[in-house]
């Protein structure tokens, strides 16, 4: 056990180095970890549902064989907010007991693990108070050597040594003197899980006792800076300190105006050289509408010619049509020329090509030149699946 303790103290001494760094701590103005020391009394608490015709449970302060048992809590503690932290703690003790026939000595030692949840970080309206209340839950792990005597003369009845789990609950109440110090007073419930605790096991399970302590405590890190247990959980001292401090020096606040301007100057340069890259884009998109508007007003006319199934022979109505638009003289004619599905793929772009011959050929008897007339071929049944009609035929832009 002494090697524990010592570990104990060499993981405090580390953590105080990290802690005064900020190494530790997610919030650089406050001071997580602490190390405490506690002198306490143990009392045997009695438990008459284990009395029988053959024995009677033994309890503290039952007489003049029954002594002030009194021991020591040696603990590291590490907050995570203002509400919530844990105590890694080591505690060595004497304790015994008494009944109308016998009574027992005996001495333990338990490391655990407790849970501590701060109450009065809860309320915004405490902020500058100096108590906290708190409750603790725990679970530890130890050893005990108790035995066992006789009122009558003294004489050794039985003896116990063994290991054991402890388990812990109750309420405390700390006063903090400054930044760095703190008096921590309380009133904790135990259970050993091993009913051979006080030196005789009745089956019955456990036996239970009362620690009462009273001890210091030192929080590790710079004076300046207040511990994480004495802010409020939703003030300003919490709230406003996530992960980092904040500097007020005249330089300090020169140098972060200077950063900022300079970004503020980089960021300028680069708006006004994406606004100038959109306004050359806007021109290119102005051309390009223009271009595209000339192009369409050339063509702006639109006709159509029939064709009857399987046939490039133009009718009387279609001949009608093309001369027409032949005596308006037009500078360019595109034909498009379509057919309907009946039929290969090679069989309809034939009869196409055809069809489109036709209405040059007639237009050409009006003075067109071969350069002013086009033809292209348009898709096959483009229109209408039902009405096979209307993907007979000529299309003519001019």
């Amino acid at each position: 056990m002494k090697k524990l303790v010592a570990l104990l103290l060499v993981t405090a001494s580390s953590f105080s180095a990290q802690a005064q760094s900020g190494g530790t701590d997610l919030n650089a103005n406050l001071k997580p970890w602490t190390f405490g020391l506690r002198g306490m009394h143990v009392y045997d608490l009695p438990s008459y549902r284990f009395d029988g015709p053959l024995a009677q449970d033994m309890y503290g302060l039952n007489g003049p064989k029954t002594n002030f048992d009194m021991g020591f809590e040696l603990y590291l503690e590490y907050m995570f907010n203002p509400l919530i932290g844990v105590q890694l703690s080591h505690r060595r003790a004497s304790i015994s007991g008494a009944s109308d026939v016998e009574y027992y000595s005996g001495k333990f030692n338990l490391t655990g693990l407790d849970g501590i949840f701060i109450w009065n970080n809860l309320n915004p309206g405490m902020v500058n108070r100096r108590w906290n209340v708190y409750t603790k839950i725990g679970l530890g792990y130890g050893s005990y050597d108790s035995e066992q005597f006789l009122l009558a003369d003294d004489a050794p009845d039985q003896a116990n040594n063994d290991n054991f789990w402890g388990g812990r609950v109750g309420m405390g109440l700390q006063y903090e003197i400054n930044n760095a110090w703190r008096v921590d007073l309380e009133v904790l419930y135990n259970v050993a899980y091993d009913d051979g605790f006080d030196g005789f096991n009745e089956a019955a399970g456990s036996d239970t006792y009362l620690t009462t302590a009273l001890g210091v405590a030192y929080t590790f890190g710079s004076k300046e800076k207040k511990p994480t247990y004495t802010v409020d959980y939703f003030g300003i001292d919490y709230l406003n300190v996530k992960g980092q401090s904040q500097d007020s020096t005249p330089m300090v606040n020169q140098s972060k105006i200077e950063d900022l301007s300079n970004s503020l100057n980089e960021q300028e340069d680069e708006l006004e050289a994406k606004e100038s890259k959109i306004s050359s884009l806007k021109d290119e998109l102005d051309a390009l509408k223009e271009e595209a508007a000339k192009s369409k007003s050339t063509l702006a006319n639109v006709e159509e010619v029939y064709f009857a199934f399987d046939s490039d022979r133009l009718s009387a109505e279609a001949k009608k049509s093309l001369a027409r638009i032949a005596q308006r003289k037009p500078a360019k004619v595109v034909l498009t020329a379509y057919a309907d599905k009946v039929g290969s793929d090679d069989y309809n772009n034939n009869l196409k090509q055809r069809r489109a011959t036709a209405v040059k050929d007639f237009l050409m008897q009006f003075g067109m030149t071969d350069a002013q007339i086009s033809i292209q071929m348009g898709e096959t049944m483009p229109f209408d699946e039902n009405d096979q009609f209307l993907n007979r035929k000529v299309s003519l832009q001019f």
